[in-house]
């Protein structure tokens, strides 16, 4: 289930609207071979909060394969984590904060619309 869910208490800084939605995404450090797979709390078109098993620190730059429901091709981009959080539970997970620094503008239009045609749909 997707919602967008505004934020009325602070300031929202944001330039692009971002929808509450798990989608799969499979990332890697670049640099790194190892390939992981795990799923977005939110997504927009300036980047995702992904839901991690790693604590993967700020700056690091990863390799994105975003898999949108319904698409055959996934969205490639590079992302840099801007900020992380645990997130306490029985199983130590973390949320990572990824901005987009390289992606298509077509990619990056086809997450705005998206996440602007499951706003309209709720």
């Amino acid at each position: 289930m997707s919602e967008i869910t505004p934020n009325r208490n602070k300031t929202e800084r944001r330039k692009f609207l971002r929808l509450n939605a798990s989608v799969c995404v499979e990332y890697s450090i670049v640099g790194k071979e190892e390939v992981k797979s795990d799923f977005t709390h939110d997504i927009g078109g300036g980047g995702i909060c992904l839901i991690v098993y790693e604590n993967i620190d700020e700056n690091t730059i990863l390799e994105l394969s975003i898999h949108l429901p319904d698409d055959t091709k996934p969205i490639k981009a590079l992302g840099r984590v801007v900020w992380q959080k645990a997130i306490p539970s029985t199983v130590l997970r973390y949320d990572l904060g990824i901005e987009f620094i390289e992606i298509s503008p077509e990619d990056r239009q086809h997450i705005s619309e998206y996440v602007i045609n499951h706003i309209n749909k709720s």
